[in-house]
């Protein structure tokens, strides 16, 4: 069995094209596939945007914001602990035996009552007027084409693209 160079040669653009999207591979005059150090900010205008954005926490040393994020984890920890303890995180549960937590879902609360109240204070029309009405105050139906044939001499009417939606 010997090497088959069409097989091989497709490969090879398939691992180009899967490096290029990575960013392993790049082109140095390619707008589309360029270096990720051509897309950073030099340090001296990264300096002077962060001194006007202004921000409190940039200020700080990053071993004091550091201890703070991890007293705050471990406080977070504690406290996931104590109500998983308490019972009162009722859709998880905790197998001492395998030291693994399992979530499950909630049964759906079934006030079919309540449902049908809110149902029954709105009124009831058509798909097609409430897109009229959302139309005529935002229009935008206006920025939406549809995808038609490249030869098609039609102009996309408002009904048509509402059922496109629709559709």
């Amino acid at each position: 069995m010997g090497l088959h160079a069409d097989r091989y040669e497709f490969w090879l653009y398939r691992q180009l094209r899967k490096r290029f999207k990575s960013g392993e591979i790049y082109l140095g005059d390619s707008l589309q596939h360029r270096c990720f150090t051509d897309e950073l900010a030099s340090l001296d205008v990264k300096a002077s945007v962060l001194d006007q954005l202004d921000i409190p926490w940039l200020r700080q040393p990053i071993e004091s914001q550091l201890k703070a994020l991890t007293a705050e984890l471990h406080e977070q920890w504690l406290s996931f602990n104590r109500e998983l303890r308490q019972g009162k995180l009722k859709h998880l549960d905790y197998d001492s035996e395998r030291k693994t937590l399992t979530w499950h879902r909630r049964k759906a609360n079934n006030d079919v009552a309540k449902q049908d109240s809110f149902y029954e204070q709105l009124s009831f029309c058509d798909v097609g007027d409430v897109f009229r009405y959302v139309n005529g105050k935002c229009q935008f139906l206006s920025v939406l084409t549809l995808l038609q044939p490249r030869y098609a001499k039609q102009v996309a009417d408002s009904d048509s693209l509402m059922a496109g939606i629709i559709a």
